[in-house]
Protein backbone atom coordinates (compact mmCIF):
# COMPACT_ATOMS: atom_id res chain seq x y z
CA UNK A 1 0.00 0.00 0.00
CA UNK A 2 1.71 3.17 -0.98
CA UNK A 3 1.04 6.88 0.85
CA UNK A 4 -1.91 7.42 -1.21
CA UNK A 5 -4.02 4.98 -0.37
CA UNK A 6 -2.56 4.95 3.38
CA UNK A 7 -4.23 8.39 3.96
CA UNK A 8 -7.11 6.91 1.86
CA UNK A 9 -7.76 3.97 3.69
CA UNK A 10 -7.42 6.35 7.08
CA UNK A 11 -9.46 8.71 5.91
CA UNK A 12 -12.36 6.53 5.32
CA UNK A 13 -11.36 4.23 8.33
CA UNK A 14 -12.11 8.00 10.35
CA UNK A 15 -15.28 9.18 8.68
CA UNK A 16 -16.94 5.67 9.01
CA UNK A 17 -16.13 6.00 12.38
CA UNK A 18 -17.29 9.50 13.42
CA UNK A 19 -20.77 8.75 11.10
CA UNK A 20 -21.46 5.49 12.53
CA UNK A 21 -22.12 8.20 16.14
CA UNK A 22 -20.72 4.57 17.72
CA UNK A 23 -18.72 6.19 20.56
CA UNK A 24 -16.95 3.01 21.27
CA UNK A 25 -15.72 2.86 17.61
CA UNK A 26 -15.00 6.34 17.64
CA UNK A 27 -12.68 5.49 21.09
CA UNK A 28 -11.28 2.67 19.43
CA UNK A 29 -10.21 4.57 16.29
CA UNK A 30 -9.26 7.75 18.44
CA UNK A 31 -6.45 4.87 20.32
CA UNK A 32 -5.35 3.31 17.43
CA UNK A 33 -3.95 6.46 16.57
CA UNK A 34 -3.18 8.37 19.55
CA UNK A 35 -5.70 10.85 19.63
CA UNK A 36 -7.20 12.64 22.93
CA UNK A 37 -10.45 11.56 24.62
CA UNK A 38 -12.20 13.76 26.94
CA UNK A 39 -12.91 12.64 30.13
CA UNK A 40 -16.55 13.80 29.79
CA UNK A 41 -19.25 12.18 27.55
CA UNK A 42 -20.17 15.88 26.51
CA UNK A 43 -17.14 17.31 25.70
CA UNK A 44 -16.19 14.08 24.03
CA UNK A 45 -19.58 14.39 21.86
CA UNK A 46 -19.14 18.20 21.17
CA UNK A 47 -15.76 16.95 19.36
CA UNK A 48 -17.08 14.31 17.54
CA UNK A 49 -20.12 16.41 16.30
CA UNK A 50 -17.61 19.16 15.19
CA UNK A 51 -15.82 16.92 13.19
CA UNK A 52 -18.59 15.46 11.45
CA UNK A 53 -19.39 18.86 9.68
CA UNK A 54 -15.77 18.88 8.89
CA UNK A 55 -16.02 15.69 6.78
CA UNK A 56 -16.89 15.83 3.26
CA UNK A 57 -18.51 12.61 3.02
CA UNK A 58 -21.29 13.73 5.34
CA UNK A 59 -24.50 13.66 4.43
CA UNK A 60 -26.58 17.05 4.70
CA UNK A 61 -28.99 15.39 7.29
CA UNK A 62 -25.80 13.96 8.95
CA UNK A 63 -24.62 17.45 9.19
CA UNK A 64 -27.63 18.81 10.65
CA UNK A 65 -28.18 16.27 12.99
CA UNK A 66 -24.58 17.47 14.42
CA UNK A 67 -25.61 21.22 14.10
CA UNK A 68 -28.90 20.31 15.92
CA UNK A 69 -27.30 18.46 18.68
CA UNK A 70 -24.47 21.28 19.03
CA UNK A 71 -27.06 23.96 19.07
CA UNK A 72 -29.22 21.89 21.78
CA UNK A 73 -25.72 21.50 23.83
CA UNK A 74 -25.05 25.13 24.25
CA UNK A 75 -22.17 24.49 22.01
CA UNK A 76 -20.46 26.76 19.24
CA UNK A 77 -20.72 25.52 15.50
CA UNK A 78 -16.81 26.54 15.32
CA UNK A 79 -14.02 24.48 15.25
CA UNK A 80 -10.73 25.07 16.48
CA UNK A 81 -7.81 22.59 16.75
CA UNK A 82 -6.01 24.93 19.39
CA UNK A 83 -7.06 24.26 22.78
Amino acid sequence: MNYLQLLEHSEKERNDALLSLDLNRIKVYCIKFGLFIPDSDNAFLESVHKAILQVRDASLEQREKSRRWLKENGASLECSFMP
